[in-house]
């Protein structure tokens, strides 16, 4: 079969590997450091040819031009092996895939009336999404100002913006992947209201396999464990982060990881190929979603190798069973070995593709926090929940009063983010990064509910009981939730919304006041300072003489856009100073004693503002 990996140990194959690494460095080394290779004074002759003082063959251009390099066969290397791999998934089942008719829609409006309440809340939810959803966020302000050039006559081209972002950032971060999600949409529609339909399909998907994964790991079922699903993972600060806005890949990574672990644990169970490659093309889409992404994917496989070894994973024989024969082992360990030499290229790749040129222009390490923050770990019920579950399981495993299983496996993953998320950025249970550990916490919770309703359900009255219980540690997640102050889901959502319609209606507004005076003859001089907005994102769309930027630290005015564009300005009466987002320098209030409010959206609000010179 394709994947067994184990013909890597064959010498032949070791010293091709070696060969092609080599080469791969020796041409990333000659590439991003010429002067190694060239003289400096100008009397050897390949340096004349090479140009290395030039301003075409500056450092930063190498680096340009090596990550367009790199990045480019990485591309091609990735949609060649998920190619293959999806061919091999389709070629070895006969049942369809993926079924859109009538019937299909039949089929989903009976389970959504079977499950009114569920629905009911589910579509609630949704609604909250795609009510006033725009574009105006943080870092998509960017990314989208390049979407609707040129009349979307050639929307379907590559975005600089997007690749910018994920492919060009040598701090050290690698997630080429990440945002690509956002960019194929970007080619089918620039509306971002389809675009949150997306993400609400992506929300129920992730709900869906994860009582899929519960039901098929324990053979049981359980009365209202969507709707479980539903009140615990949706109404989460994290999950609102991430689903309320676009900015954030943890809404693809939960949905490919809910895939690859129910696809992980069916191909134990059933052994069928189907599942072994459908396992392997979502954790090849996963690692390279996020840079410690590979933790979630890799974690599981290395759980269960180690424990398969050593004869304590529950449905697996002892080691010796297996003779040591290396064909067997091939056999038993086959998807194993695969991730783990997913995880292996995923190393080499970083080294090449991130670290290598990172080390080469100097920069630091995005988003070092300095020192690790465990906080979170301590605070959040949730995390507590795959401590006490880590622990429970711990004991009755070494005690050999249990076997190991896969959710261990994948809870001992989430510990082991958890740890990575703290030592790197700082773990924090309100943020966005956390969701992934949240998912699993949903799935502890899940499982245990169905264990719950099992050992009740032989009383006469163990329904009513289960349904008493249930709603009862529910209702305490929930309220443990809601007594933290700024974690309330409530307050994260509010304060999306808030924002994005604050930002909304003072461009209107300062577009509306810009064309007013334009059509009254008058001079239009706008005035911003440091914001997402600028001549370039959207201020451009403006009516106005002069475009002008206040910087805050010295208090000096530059023109930016219009007449005498660059050159410095003195302020005079009518001018129209405003601030749309809430990005309000500091340094900027005694300026503002010159100016009156003319307009603002909520006096409560730092943002959203517009003054004129008096």
């Amino acid at each position: 079969m394709f994947f067994t990996l184990l013909n890597v140990t064959k010498r032949a194959t070791l010293l091709l590997i070696s060969i092609v690494l080599s080469l791969l460095t020796a041409a990333a080394v000659v590439l991003l450091f010429p002067e190694l290779f060239f003289q400096s004074n100008g009397d050897f002759g390949p340096h004349e040819r090479f140009l290395i003082r030039s301003v075409w063959h500056s450092r930063s251009n190498l680096i340009k031009r090596y990550n367009l390099f790199s990045h480019s066969v990485f591309f091609l290397v990735f949609f060649a092996t998920q190619a293959h791999l999806l061919y091999q998934a389709v070629s070895r089942t006969t049942n369809p895939l993926f079924c859109l008719d009538k019937y299909t829609f039949k089929r989903a409006a009976g389970i959504a009336l079977r499950h009114p309440l569920s629905s009911t809340i589910f579509l609630f939810y949704v609604a909250l999404m795609v009510h006033g959803a725009s574009y105006l966020y943080p870092e998509i302000i960017g990314w989208y100002s390049a979407i609707d050039l040129n009349y979307l006559l050639d929307n379907f081209r590559l975005n600089d913006k997007f690749i910018a972002e994920t492919m060009r950032r040598n701090d050290f971060r690698f997630f080429p992947l990440a945002h690509q999600d956002l960019h194929l949409l970007s080619w089918i529609t620039p509306y971002v209201k389809i675009w949150m339909l997306v993400s609400a399909i992506e929300l129920l998907l992730i709900l869906y396999f994860a009582t899929k994964f519960i039901t098929s790991f324990t053979r049981k079922s359980a009365p209202f464990i969507f709707l479980g699903a539903i009140l615990i993972f949706l109404f989460l600060p994290s999950t609102e982060k991430a689903f309320f806005q676009f900015i954030y890949s943890e809404r693809l990574l939960v949905l490919l990881f809910s895939i690859y672990i129910f696809t992980y644990l069916r191909y134990q169970q059933t052994l069928e190929l189907f599942y072994l490659y459908a396992t392997l093309s979502c954790a090849l889409f996963g690692v390279f979603l996020k840079d410690i992404a590979f933790i979630l994917f890799a974690g599981p496989a290395l759980f269960t190798f180690a424990l398969r070894l050593i004869g304590r994973y529950q449905g697996f024989p002892m080691p010796q069973a297996l003779d040591h024969n290396r064909e067997r082992i091939t056999y038993h360990y086959e998807l194993e070995f695969a991730i783990i030499a997913l995880l292996l290229a995923f190393f080499v790749l970083y080294f090449y593709l991130s670290a290598l040129p990172s080390l080469v222009e100097g920069s630091s390490a995005y988003g070092d926090c300095g020192q690790a923050d465990f906080h979170a770990l301590f605070t959040d019920v949730r995390m507590w929940a795959i401590f006490l579950f880590l622990g429970a399981r711990t004991y009755l495993v070494t005690t050999k009063l249990a076997q190991a299983t896969f959710l261990d496996g994948i809870n001992a993953s989430a510990l082991a983010y958890m740890i990575a998320l703290a030592i790197l950025v700082g773990c924090k249970s309100d943020s966005y990064l956390v969701l992934p550990v949240h998912y699993i916490t949903l799935l502890d919770f899940l499982y245990l509910w169905v264990l719950l309703y099992a050992h009740l359900r032989s009383h006469a009255a163990g329904k009513f009981h289960a349904l008493i219980i249930f709603f009862v540690c529910v209702a305490s997640v929930i309220a443990l939730d809601l007594t933290k102050g700024p974690r309330d889901p409530w307050i994260t959502v509010a304060h999306i919304k808030q924002r994005q319609a604050s930002w909304l209606a003072a461009f209107k507004e300062i577009k509306a006041l810009s064309r007013e005076r334009i059509s009254a003859g008058k001079e239009v001089n706008l005035i911003f300072s440091k914001s997402w907005f600028n001549n370039h994102r959207y201020l451009d769309e403006l009516r106005y003489d002069r475009l002008i930027y206040l910087n805050p630290d010295d208090h000096s005015y530059v023109v930016k856009d219009g007449l005498e564009k660059g050159s410095t300005y003195l302020p005079r009466t009518g001018d129209l100073l405003f601030f749309i987002d809430d990005r309000q320098p500091r340094g900027i209030k005694d300026v503002l004693q010159k100016y009156k409010l003319i307009y603002e959206f909520d006096k409560h609000l730092p943002n959203a503002k517009i003054y004129e010179r008096k």
